[in-house]
C-alpha cells in the first residue's frame, strides 16, 4: 500500500474510532431476506462481517476475522460507505487488534 493510501486509511479509522458507535450483531438465524445495506447474507459471510452500525451519514460494517494474527491481519476490520453512495462503494479502514473504547459491542445471541 502506498504511503498516501495508508495515511488516508489510518485517518479514516481514527476518525471513526473516536465516535461513540453502538454496534448491532449480525444474527444469522434471522438475517433479513432483503439483506442489510443492500447486501445479501452470502456477502456478509464471505467478508466475516459480525456487526453493523448506522450513523447519521454512513453505514458501517465490522469484520471479525476467522483467522487473525501473524501472518493473517489483526482480528477486527472496519469498512463504511456514505448513505448517499451506491451499494458497492465501501471504504476499508484497515484491521486492528482491539475495539476502540468509544464503541459498544453487545454479545451476540446467535452464532453462524
Amino acid at each position: 500500500m502506498e504511503v498516501k493510501a495508508a495515511e488516508k486509511q489510518k485517518k479514516g479509522f481514527l476518525k471513526r474510532a473516536e465516535r461513540a458507535i453502538r454496534w448491532n450483531p449480525v444474527l444469522w438465524e434471522s438475517f433479513p431476506a432483503e439483506g442489510i445495506f443492500g447486501k445479501k447474507r452470502a456477502w456478509f459471510q464471505s467478508h466475516d462481517i459480525a456487526y453493523v452500525a448506522s450513523l447519521e451519514d454512513e453505514y458501517l460494517i465490522l469484520m471479525d476475522n476467522v483467522y487473525f494474527g501473524w501472518p493473517d491481519p489483526p482480528r477486527w476490520g472496519l469498512a463504511s460507505r456514505s448513505k448517499a453512495q451506491s451499494y458497492d462503494d465501501w471504504s476499508h479502514w484497515g484491521h486492528f487488534p482491539d475495539i476502540p473504547e468509544a464503541w459498544e459491542l453487545p454479545k451476540k445471541r446467535e452464532e453462524h
